[in-house]
This record gives structure tokens, sequence and C-alpha cells, in this order.
């Protein structure tokens, strides 16, 4: 068997996502639990939505961004309702574990920062309702908070090129996402941005499964022509 032609791949995806995640909310559920009654239990899963883009660099290293937002948890009482919601956006690095017959496989790393929010509404005509200890939430309305922090994330992109030639893949791309997520605690603010007198200081940690769905394309240059047709795949390191 003739051996595999050497070859190296230029190029990029860029695909949206929609995922469910999981995190450990037990702070934020105390803090709400003040709010809105013992009995509150806020759970998840939520769906978020984001995306991602990502170009190849040098042999194997992929580099990007992405962004996202969406709802964590939710939980209601006789007293109110609450949401917990998240929005956080990385620079990402990574390297191709498997990039070959159309499967391209990259865990990667990321840093950046991203915000968690949470959504008050009172229900209960005879209960005041405080999330700030200064302004309560009026019967029917609702008050939002945030606080923000810087973040880091890890996990791995599975993407299947479906369209476009074996020795050029290109075209339309399918994919899953699975990582986790850290953000660093940050004050309570409401939603003019003036720092409140609230909960402690709260980060924010949990993890997430994406379906993804984009495209993007590789130009692979053979330098030997060993095999008629070539793998979509990365060169051997020269280090």
């Amino acid at each position: 068997m003739l051996a595999p032609a050497s070859a190296w791949a230029q190029g990029g995806l860029g695909y949206f996502y929609m995922g469910t995640g999981a995190a450990d909310l037990g702070k934020y559920q105390s803090a709400l639990q003040t709010s809105l009654g013992d009995d509150l239990q806020i759970v998840g899963p939520g769906i978020h939505f984001g995306g991602r883009g990502m170009g190849s660099f040098g042999n194997r290293v992929f580099i990007g961004g992405n962004g996202f937002s969406g709802t964590f948890a939710s939980g209601e009482t006789a007293n109110g309702a609450a949401e917990v919601n998240l929005a956080m956006g990385f620079f990402n690095i990574g390297v191709a574990a498997v990039a070959r017959n159309r499967v391209l496989f990259v865990p990667f790393i990321g840093i950046g920062a991203g915000g968690t929010g949470v959504s008050l509404k009172n229900e209960n005509p005879a209960r005041s309702v405080y999330f700030d200890q200064t302004a309560a939430v009026a019967y029917e309305r609702t008050r939002k908070y945030s606080n923000s922090g810087f973040g880091a994330e890890a996990g791995v992109s599975l993407q299947f090129i479906v369209t476009g030639k074996r020795e050029n893949p290109a075209g339309l791309a399918l994919g899953l996402e699975a990582g986790g997520l850290l953000r660093a605690p940050g004050r309570w603010r409401d939603s003019d941005g003036n720092v409140i007198r609230g909960p402690e200081r709260m980060g924010f940690q949990g993890a997430y499964l994406r379906l993804t769905i984009g495209g993007g394309g590789f130009s692979i240059k053979n330098n030997r022509r060993k095999k008629q047709n070539s793998d979509f795949s990365f060169p051997p390191s020269e280090n």
C-alpha cells in the first residue's frame, strides 16, 4: 500500500450553535429564596444560543472566538418568579486531534469575560420582594440585576464537513460541542449599572452540550503525490 501524501490544510469554519447546560446554582438559589420564599427551587436545564468562528494557522493550530447568551435556570413560588441568565464571550485556541475524511475534532481552551443576570418578578400584592436590600420589586413588576467578571472555558468541537470534495472539503458543516465554564465573582449591579447592596459577590461554573450548524472549507496542498485520494489531514510536526 502506498504511503499517504503529506498535506497542508488552511482554512476555517464558522457556525451557529444551540445548547443546554447545567450549573452550580446553590448561592443563587439561597439569595433568591430570601426574596421569594424558602420553597423556591431554581432548576435547569435552560437553552442558550451563540456562534463560533475558527481558522487554522500552522500545524494543526486553530484560533478563533465565540459568544453566547441564554437561560440556565428558572423557578417560581406563590410570591413570584426568578430566572438566571448567562452571557459570555471568549478568545479560543485549539489543536486538531483529528483532521481527516471530512472529520475535524478540536480540543480548545478560551479566556474572556461574561455576566450573570437575575430577573426577579413580584406576583404577591401582599408581600414586598427585595433583592438589593433597598428597592422593593413592585407587584406585577420585574427587576433585573447582574454581576460580571473574567471567565475561562475548556471544551471540544467535533465537526463533520458534509459537502464538497474529499480532497478539499468545503461547504455545510454539522457537529457537536461539549465543555465547561468558569467565571470569577463580581459585584451586583442594577439595570442602570449602579452597584447595589445585594447578595455576596458570585461567580459562575457550569457545563454545556451544543448542536452546531455552519460551514467553511480547507485548501489542501499535497507535497508528495503518492496517493490519488488525499485525506483531509495535516502534516506531522517537524519538532
